[in-house]
């Protein structure tokens, strides 16, 4: 039922849902419905106190399975949809690189 949930309901909600549509597409029909259990009561059942200063955390705004108002981020990734690492590669290869440097 997750697993169903998620194949209907992430394609609505991500903005970046038609660039590489199939490759999108693919990636929900082939993750197990354990992973998908796991995953959203991990989000769910998050309880985080303290934020690890070691952990650098790069978000985007438009990602609307996890909302950048509900996390503390070190890095933006302007209108950067939940699949950022899919469409957005470059740009994110380009902020690691800089990250990385110092």
């Amino acid at each position: 039922m997750i697993k169903l949930g998620a194949r209907i309901l992430q394609p609505i909600v991500e903005p970046d849902r038609k660039k590489n549509k199939d490759v999108f597409k693919s990636m929900l029909k082939n993750k197990s419905p354990i992973y998908y259990k796991r995953t959203v009561n991990m989000i769910i059942n998050w309880d985080r106190k303290q934020i690890n200063d070691k952990i650098i955390h790069i978000h985007g705004t438009k990602d609307h399975t996890i909302p950048i108002r509900n996390v503390k981020v070190n890095y933006k990734i302007s209108k950067g949809s939940h699949m950022m690492t899919l469409t957005r590669g470059e740009e994110i290869n380009e902020l690691l690189r800089t990250i990385l440097a110092h």
